[in-house]
């Protein structure tokens, strides 16, 4: 079982002249230091890790209850501890909000949601910084770590863990320690056996149910550029609506509010599939319209190039020879050289599909490069339609697209598509069950093409 002691930084200079702190950085005032010095720590029996906000109230609250308790740990600071922003109320006196900003005042004062507050935290952000703390907790056990914090922030926390409404009343004096069992015990967590680079928790909270999605590498410009577009899209069509994002010593944490839905495998009836192309052809438009202002946010994909690295990936000689075709193709490569390049989301999978009563999902936006169009239509075809049926007619589904499109270039492309995904699994190390089946679905679906 893991045990957090949570404790809130002394009093700051802040504190002492009732200024709403925030994201103001004030440090401890005399009177904080002599504050730790009478605490009683006796409940802390060990600690393995001390994590601090890095703002200096919090951080020397660490350094001076480390020394303290004498604990044999490194302090660590993480920016998910940081005090939740007060937004236009940050760094001013009680006193001045009270004659010039009263209402915005009462809302603090009411410990209610910051999210009317001007340029004010919104509440999920600082209930993802909590479940991104956590995170860490999922896969270890015995861990007795010291977490020094901020009131706003450690009110979500204890709220969070104990499954309470997220604004529950909870004294937070300067000072105050916390002892946390097992603080995952009271969150719902599920994880998705799905993701092959990732790894996908759905976290129920009291207030709001959210997907994790842990990766091995640091958050980089890639994935603003992919935060924007989701803001952009979750506006017209359901798409996982991005929260919170952080990068950790070697992995990044991902936050979305969670869409409801169910995956569909196998042959879908026509409404649902009449339903799905629609909805992916408007996905496909407003990742164009996107992609008119944003060019220079994406890399642009090159088909040659990337058939060049299928054919060192695949196993079957009678496959090398249809990648070999394909790049020497001359209707193909006179295409690639005059076609309008767009956003495409390559893997419109079955399970990143969500049907709903109401709307269609789609999942998993990481991988976005700009290619050419028919791309879109042809990697739909390949990953939702030919890999669930492989004997689906191509043009059944062409019907409902509502631009017509060259049928030769489309077909080269899903074949491409196909061998592209196919690829992978040959490269794979390791494979599972779920791998060869996938795998096997990819080998129907390029026999039934050629």
């Amino acid at each position: 079982m893991n045990i957090i002691y949570l404790m809130r930084h002394s009093i700051s200079f802040g504190n002492e002249e009732k200024i709403v702190q925030g994201s103001f950085d004030y440090g401890l005032s005399n009177s904080g230091k002599e504050l730790l010095k009478k605490i009683d720590y006796s409940m802390i029996k060990r600690v393995d890790n001390i994590y601090s906000s890095p703002y200096k109230r919090a951080l020397e609250t660490s350094l001076i209850v480390k020394n303290i308790i004498n604990a044999k740990c490194d302090i660590f600071l993480d920016n998910d501890l940081v005090e939740k922003s007060a937004g236009i109320l940050n760094g001013k006196s009680k006193q001045y909000l009270k004659k010039y900003k009263p209402n915005f005042l009462d809302i603090y004062l009411e410990r209610g949601d910051y999210d009317l507050i001007p340029n004010g935290e919104k509440w999920k952000y600082t209930q993802a910084r909590v479940l991104s703390f956590l995170e860490r907790y999922i896969d270890i056990q015995n861990k007795y770590d010291l977490v020094v914090t901020h009131a706003a922030f450690m009110r979500m926390f204890l709220n969070t863990v104990n499954y309470k409404q997220r604004n529950n009343q909870i004294e937070l004096p300067n000072g105050c320690i916390f002892k946390i069992k097992d603080p995952l015990k009271n969150l719902h967590i599920i994880k998705y056996e799905i993701a092959k680079s990732s790894t996908v928790f759905k976290i129920s909270t009291f207030d709001n149910n959210y997907i994790l999605k842990k990766t091995n590498k640091n958050i980089g410009c890639y994935d603003y550029s992919i935060y924007k577009l989701l803001i952009f899209l979750s506006k017209y069509i359901t798409v996982p609506k991005p929260i919170y994002m952080c990068s950790k010593t070697n992995y990044s944490i991902k936050i979305y509010d969670y869409i409801e839905g169910k995956h569909i495998f196998g042959k879908i009836d026509e409404a649902n599939k009449k339903q799905l192309i629609t909805e992916t052809y408007k996905l496909y438009k407003l990742m164009n319209e996107y992609n008119e202002n944003n060019k220079d946010d994406f890399e642009t994909k090159d088909i040659i190039s990337d058939m060049f690295y299928i054919r060192k990936n695949l196993k079957n000689k009678r496959y090398i020879k249809i990648v070999d075709e394909l790049i020497n193709d001359d209707e193909l490569n006179t295409y690639l050289d005059i076609a309008e390049y767009t956003l495409v989301h390559n893997d419109l999978h079955r399970y990143n599909i969500l049907f709903n009563e109401k709307h269609i999902g789609f999942l998993d936006f990481d991988g976005i490069k700009r290619c050419p169009e028919y791309l879109q239509i042809a990697s739909f075809i390949a990953t939702c339609f030919l890999l669930e049926e492989c004997n689906m007619d191509i043009e059944e589904i062409l019907k409902y697209w509502p631009e017509r499109v060259q049928l030769n270039i489309v077909k080269k492309l899903i074949i491409y598509r196909l061998l592209y995904g196919l690829s992978f699994f040959d490269n794979k190390e390791n494979k599972d069950n779920t791998d060869s089946k996938i795998r096997n679905k990819y080998i129907k679906a390029i026999e039934r093409m050629i």
